[in-house]
């Protein structure tokens, strides 16, 4: 699995091993479809028909006694009755188990369609975990939400492909700026896309995203790309054939981000220009990936602590 902390580069046939299959992921979830969630139901399923049931048990208790044989016929069609019976009370103690469940999941629908900001929480977290985003709710607000994502540095991105990549492509050993930034941008662009589509999806209630990009370096965060993005601008995008890239630059709103045009590099914002981000990366707690095993790093926030508005200022400052 591809690393999002800022710890040693790994060796260039594992690390393009790992990019190879994080590129495969996103491209798959970004062609995907992702349903909305809907309104939960009982399930489809018919009513009881005791009538029948009972004429099958009793078809089936008979077979083999004897006309003649009057009272093992009676006590045959007592089973069966006894039998239909049972079969009568389970499945209106699974009726009421799947009503009683359904109340709660209707209640909890409205909570999310409400943007509860529990409930929002819980979702999104167990729906952006499912398709291992870099990413997390950080604060809800009405009907938007700001989701904070963590990339990987560039270092991610080996300098020189692989020894039997590179003897296919001689006498080119190495990646150029251009080629590594290109290969950067995929991975956070495309991370990002996905994010949003799994947000967009499974929260009913959020009309806007408000998202930061940041990256962990040796030192610190640093932001690279802050952003807004409206549900119906959003959800009207070409998934099915447009690029990340092109798909954030077609559908977001308010829109923040510094590079190099020439090589496409990705360079950090300056925390002192973005008050409001500064604010929001003070209020997280890094956790180095030897404290929470091998796989991956993990950010935990406190949620609900920032949000800023349309003129820039955080809610301490208005």
């Amino acid at each position: 699995m591809l690393q999002v902390g800022a710890g040693p580069q790994q060796p260039d046939e594992e690390a393009w091993r790992d990019l190879a299959a994080e590129f495969r992921r996103i491209s798959s979830l970004l062609r995907a479809e992702f349903r909305p969630a809907t309104e939960p139901t009982l399930p489809d399923t018919a009513d009881f028909d005791e009538a029948a049931a009972l004429r099958a048990a009793e078809a089936a208790a008979l077979e083999g006694v004897g006309r003649l044989l009057r009272a093992e016929r009676a006590a045959a069609r007592d089973r069966a009755r006894e039998s239909v019976a049972d079969e009568k009370r389970q499945f209106d103690q699974q009726r009421e188990a799947e009503e009683a469940a359904l109340v709660e999941l209707r209640r909890k629908w409205e909570d999310l369609k409400a943007n509860d900001p529990e409930t929002v929480l819980q979702v999104s977290g167990e729906a952006l975990e499912e398709i291992d985003a870099w990413a997390g709710v950080v604060d809800v607000n009405v009907d938007e939400i700001t989701v904070l994502h963590v990339v990987p540095s560039v270092a991610a991105i080996p300098l020189r492909y692989p020894e039997r990549v590179s003897a296919l492509i001689a006498p080119i050993q190495g990646l150029d700026e251009l080629q590594r930034n290109g290969y950067y941008r995929t991975l956070v662009f495309g991370n990002l896309i996905v994010t949003l589509k799994e947000a967009f999806a499974v929260l009913p209630g959020v009309a806007r995203i408000r998202t930061v990009v940041v990256r962990r370096t040796e030192s610190a965060l640093e932001c690279l790309l802050a952003a807004t993005f409206d549900r119906s601008r959003f959800v009207a995008a070409n998934f099915g054939t447009d690029g990340a890239e092109q798909i954030i630059y077609q559908t977001h709103g308010s829109f923040c981000m510094e590079e190099i045009g020439r090589v496409g590099e990705l360079l950090p914002l300056d925390p002192h220009d973005q008050p409001e981000i500064a604010a929001l990366l003070e209020q997280i707690t890094y956790v180095e990936e030897e404290q929470v095993g091998p796989e991956r790093p993990m950010l935990t926030f406190r949620p609900n602590i920032f949000a800023w508005d349309e003129t820039g200022q955080t809610e301490a400052e208005a």
